[in-house]
């Protein structure tokens, strides 16, 4: 089985300043059918890269906002209910950002890790989708200032932890740091319990 896209098959070639860590397909469709998206249901993707948990989705049927600041990974034509934005996700996410787009069902998010992107744009999807699933270090956890800006407020009620290290498209091998995946929920933001799982 593949491990890694091939990007030179589908899109000019990666940029790693702009925090360019493509998820490989393969877990981006065992994401995706672990955070159990359905048919009609709505799916943001804020930081969508080469699009592979956007074509997942939209594989599965469900109707799908994405947006990517580099317009190179403009998927083209693709069949499904899209719309991609070629934009930077914070020019248009704000505090007020439920009240102009309502709330998704889910947000699917590997983003950007340099410089507390990661924690900004995760932060900014709980507020706009009932079910938040991102692909993160597993060093998210850690530190005094996600403890009290973010984790104070949240508890995942599922957390997988990636036994191996994907092999993000364009970059040399894996990347050097763990990885994990986890579920935040609206409606339970911080659950009696979370459910903890390995994967290979």
């Amino acid at each position: 089985m593949t491990t890694q896209l091939q990007m030179e098959s589908i899109a000019p070639s990666y940029d790693l300043s702009l925090s360019q860590w493509f998820t490989p397909p393969e877990l981006a469709k065992k994401i995706v059918d672990w955070a159990g998206v359905r048919s009609g249901d709505t799916v943001l993707e804020p930081s969508a890269g080469a699009g592979s948990f956007v074509l997942t989705a939209l594989k599965i049927g469900a109707r799908v906002t994405a947006f990517e600041i580099d317009a190179r990974f403009f998927p083209g034509h693709i069949s499904g209910d899209l719309k991609w934005n070629v934009l930077d996700f914070f020019s248009v996410a704000s505090p007020d950002t439920q009240g102009i787009w309502g709330t998704f069902d889910f947000a699917i998010t590997n983003p950007p890790y340099e410089n507390g992107q990661d924690l900004k744009f995760i932060e900014a999807c709980t507020r706009i989708a009932e079910t938040t699933i991102a692909l993160t270090k597993t060093s998210f956890f850690h530190g005094v200032e996600r403890g009290e800006k973010f984790w104070k407020h949240w508890r995942p009620t599922r957390l997988v932890f990636l036994s191996s290290r994907p092999r993000f498209s364009g970059s040399e091998g894996s990347a050097k740091t763990d990885f994990c995946i986890f579920e935040l929920k609206r409606s339970n933001p911080k659950p009696a319990s979370t459910k903890i799982e390995w994967w290979p």
